[in-house]
């Protein structure tokens, strides 16, 4: 599990938490501290093999399957502040 933390700039999520399938291809599975239920509902990707350190924009998208097909995605507005490692639950 990968925890993005992003640069505030007045929106309603500070992180996402991102669950890496091992090809590139990130989950978003939480979000926080607000919208969690728009972020983390099932349907929003992160391309992990587009630049996503500090700094860098995601790569995200919203349809998985055009994304895999045409390569589309777009980038989140907001910055990377810190990437965070964390132990998935057992």
């Amino acid at each position: 599990m990968i925890r993005f933390h992003f640069e505030d700039r007045g929106q309603d999520f500070l992180w996402w938490d991102v669950e890496d399938n091992g090809q590139g291809i990130g989950k978003v599975v939480d979000a926080g501290p607000f919208q969690q239920s728009l972020w983390a509902n099932g349907k929003h990707y992160v391309n992990l093999l587009e630049p996503h350190g500090v700094g860098d924009r995601l790569a995200t998208t919203d349809n998985l399957a055009l994304s895999m097909e045409t390569g589309l995605c777009r980038r989140l507005n907001y910055p990377i502040e810190r990437v965070e490692e964390r132990r998935n639950a057992a």
